[in-house]
């Protein structure tokens, strides 16, 4: 329900054409104020027109963030990009003094995404987002704001809290190597055949395989060899695209996409700068607490600068690296280097001293309270984030695995689908990336066939809704329409579930190749059509230098420019693991991790949810 205060005497439905001078008024910004901020994730990133930063506050209600403007302004409309930490419930506040504030919209069934509302008759001075209920465990975290208003002068190009932007950093081995690199990915995208039509199946996923190799080979640190992020986001790396680059460059040694002395030659070094080597105090590592990595940290140095903190479900896909490293080239410095890094990892240090804790936790940084904010909890997690960590030698206690089964929210849609709830897909994908979890099952489900139910479910999710049809389809997170023709990090999902995360309640039509493609380990059938579909009605824009661009929005006409390491990898990997298992056979030789299944009470029997 939305609440408009007297003045806002209703919603404005003329089309944003027939504003000629509706100004984005953050170029009339003079200072950005919140209640709260993160240590890297200040106010000013919400107001900046750089949709690849955020906002977030501390983990309490209530929290504001509020933008004083040089002189009263008319504001004819807010736009809203939240983050996966939404309001739940909150307020748009005007004043003229920042001290006195009038509500002028009242959401009260807030559903994260993408949010707009139109005004007439309010002028003001100071605008507040006032979030008074969270709709998650976080704190509130958005994107952007973007405020408008019908000014007569024209609008500048810049100014206010919009500056100018810097050029762009020089970073990768891309960036170094432009012109010549530039040369070769447009020689090799003109040959790039105008359909898969002519295509086996076998050749169309080499394809696609050898593109997302490309990322991982070239948009890295020319040092210290760690992949960045994004493309949108290059001065970081991550853990988990840490991981997702030793499957890559697995599968590209395997099948040769480099001359394999070279591949390895980044392996062994990529392993040695993330390992903290115990005998040098001025080693080149990945920070971390325990063996414990954090999940975002400085593409030069490793070290953790304050964005977010220690997330288990992108630690373990650095560690799962870590595994199939330590068998796939087992005899090697790179083998030993990998074998030493895990053995070095305190997996009880995830219990954060706490007795009696019922699950393991999801989030911690150096300035946590002992107990940490969160947990993994109601498959908001991977099921190798428990299994790992129960199997190994100092190994976590095998009850946090029925603690958190128990928890699973189990439901159907629309009769059919039965399945544990998530309905984002990576949830699904990221656990069968690195295990093969067909003809095996707990005293609780058959994950395997579970995966399958969910990828069905959201492509069903899909085809009922008329935007799509059932070769375009696949929610996921991933990039999405931003502010001003940029973009965001959209926090999608399928189908529309009660869940606090990621649901569909956000979607606007925005679809990510990393749905479809890496689910083809489930729905082979269904995914490789729906790649060909992407392929062949959207090659000229979906189709770049490093295979499918991260998502498009047919709808909108949309088609995003980023490239992401955490949804390049499963594509990669997985189409691996559907033509010949590769990385399932490598994984699946460590012993910690049968160990960890054998405690979880995992058997041979295979239930296909069938009555």
């Amino acid at each position: 329900m939305i609440w408009r205060c007297v003045f806002a005497v209703g919603l404005l439905t003329t089309s944003q054409d027939a504003f000629a001078n509706r100004w984005d008024l953050r170029k009339l910004g003079v200072d950005v104020l919140a209640s709260s901020q993160e240590t890297d994730l200040k106010a000013l990133h919400a107001i900046d027109g750089n949709s690849g930063s955020r906002w977030s506050s501390a983990f309490s209600d209530p929290q504001w963030i509020q933008i004083r403007f040089a002189r009263s302004v008319p504001i004819d409309q807010v736009e809203i990009w939240w983050e996966a930490a939404y309001a739940s419930e909150y307020r748009l506040d005007v004043s003229d003094d920042g001290q006195t504030w009038t509500t002028i919209q009242h959401v009260t069934d807030g559903k994260g995404g993408y949010e707009k509302f139109q005004f007439q008759n309010v002028n003001a001075t100071y605008l507040r987002v006032y979030g008074v209920h969270r709709g998650t465990e976080w704190g509130y975290s958005i994107f952007e704001i973007l405020p408008r208003g019908e000014i007569a002068d024209p609008e500048p190009e810049y100014g206010g809290l919009i500056p100018k932007p810097p050029p762009a950093p020089v970073i990768t081995i891309y960036d170094h190597q432009k012109a010549e690199l530039d040369s070769m990915f447009q020689k090799l995208l003109v040959e790039d055949p105008p359909t898969s039509a002519d295509l086996t199946d076998d050749e169309f996923l080499d394809m696609i395989q050898r593109r997302a190799f490309d990322y991982y080979w070239y948009e890295v640190h020319p040092g210290t060899l760690f992949p960045v992020d994004s493309l949108s986001w290059k001065t970081v790396t991550s853990t988990a695209s840490i991981g997702f680059a030793l499957a890559a460059y697995v599968v590209g040694y395997e099948r040769r996409y480099r001359p394999r002395e070279e591949i390895y030659k980044r392996v062994e070094t990529l392993v040695d700068h993330v390992w903290d080597d115990p005998d040098d105090p001025n080693d080149l590592c990945i920070e971390h607490m325990s063996g414990h990595p954090y999940h975002w940290t400085n593409i030069e140095t490793g070290r953790w600068e304050g964005a977010e903190g220690i997330v288990t479900h992108d630690s373990m896909k650095l560690f799962c690296g870590m595994i199939l490293i330590k068998n796939y080239f087992k005899g090697t410095k790179a083998g030993d280097i990998a074998a030493k890094y895990l053995d070095a990892i305190d997996w009880k240090w995830l219990e954060h001293g706490v007795k009696n804790r019922p699950y393991i936790g999801n989030f911690f940084t150096r300035n946590s309270d002992p107990t940490g904010p969160g947990d993994v909890i109601m498959y908001d997690g991977l099921k190798l984030d428990y299994l790992v960590p129960m199997g190994a030698k100092k190994n976590v206690a095998a009850y946090y695995w029925d603690n958190w089964a128990m928890s699973y929210p189990w439901d159907d849609y629309k009769g059919h689908f039965w399945r544990i709830e998530r309905p984002a897909l990576w949830i699904h994908q990221w656990d069968n990336v690195w295990f093969d979890f067909r003809w095996m099952r707990d005293a609780y489900a058959d994950y395997h066939q579970n995966s399958v139910e969910a990828t069905l479910a959201n492509r069903q999710w899909c085809i009922d809704n008329k935007t799509y049809d059932e070769t375009l389809w696949g929610i996921n997170p991933g990039s999405g329409p931003g502010s001003g023709g940029g973009e965001i990090y959209g926090n999608f999902g399928a189908p529309p579930d009660d869940l606090p995360f990621q649901n569909g309640k956000g979607n606007d039509g925005t679809l990510t190749p990393t749905s479809a493609i890496p689910s083809i380990i489930f729905t082979p059938r269904e995914s490789i059509a729906a790649a060909r579909r992407f392929y062949d009605q959207y090659k000229d824009k979906l189709w770049g230098r490093y295979g499918f661009y991260d998502a498009f929005n047919p709808d909108k006409n949309w088609f995003s420019r980023n490239v992401i390491g955490i949804d390049q990898g499963p594509i990669i990997a997985n189409i691996e693991n559907y033509r010949t298992g590769l990385i399932w056979k490598y994984f699946s030789m460590e012993d910690m991790v049968w160990r960890g299944l054998d405690a979880a009470g995992f058997v041979g029997v295979v239930d296909n949810f069938d009555p």
